[in-house]
């Protein structure tokens, strides 16, 4: 057997207020209450999620995501929530630009152990690098270097020129990575 709901219950449920509920009630706009307790009406849940989407009368769309009913008012909210909205913006976002997928993303994730693939700064936010000519998705930057390598158009030549010089005119004593770890 279903669960059994109220009005109020319901409301919740639907993002509506409960004396907006009682009058679709009144008007036997509802489908009718299984019973009455202690004078108020009783639904099953099923029967009332069903009228709901069926009619249009509450919101009774679900997000596409994780089959939840999508609350409020808005008749073009898709999303039950915002995580659920950002996870599949993400989600498609990757695999239009990138042929990625989120299982992928996250291995690459794991992979570079949060890391910059190419300066080692621990990151949050790292960026999907790809190749714009091939699409080849090359590895997960910091916004840094994934600035420095769009400043230099993907072009090894011009981004070893550019440490190359760089280094001519280097301060004695100036460690130029991250770590210290420069063999001159």
């Amino acid at each position: 057997m279903s669960e059994i709901v109220d009005e109020a219950e319901i409301a919740k449920r639907l993002g509506r207020r409960p004396d907006t509920v009682h009058r679709s009630w009144q008007s036997r706009a509802m489908p009718p209450e299984l019973k009455l307790v202690d004078g108020h009406p009783v639904w099953e849940w099923e029967t009332v999620e069903a009228w709901a989407v069926e009619t249009h009368r509450l919101p009774g769309r679900k997000c596409p995501k994780c089959r939840a009913l999508v609350p409020g008012r808005n008749p073009r909210a898709v999303y039950c929530s915002p995580a659920c909205c950002h996870e599949e913006a993400l989600r498609r976002r990757l695999w239009t630009k990138y042929r990625l997928e989120l299982p992928n993303l996250a291995a690459m994730r794991k992979a570079q152990k949060g890391r910059c693939a190419a300066c080692g700064t621990k990151s949050k936010n790292l960026a999907v690098d790809h190749d714009h000519t091939t699409g080849h998705v090359r590895g997960l930057l910091c916004g840094d270097c994934n600035l420095a390598v769009s400043f230099v158009h993907d072009s090894p030549r011009r981004a070893f020129a550019i440490g190359a010089y760089l280094r001519r005119s280097v301060i004695p004593g100036l460690s130029l990575l991250p770590f210290g770890d420069e063999t001159s």
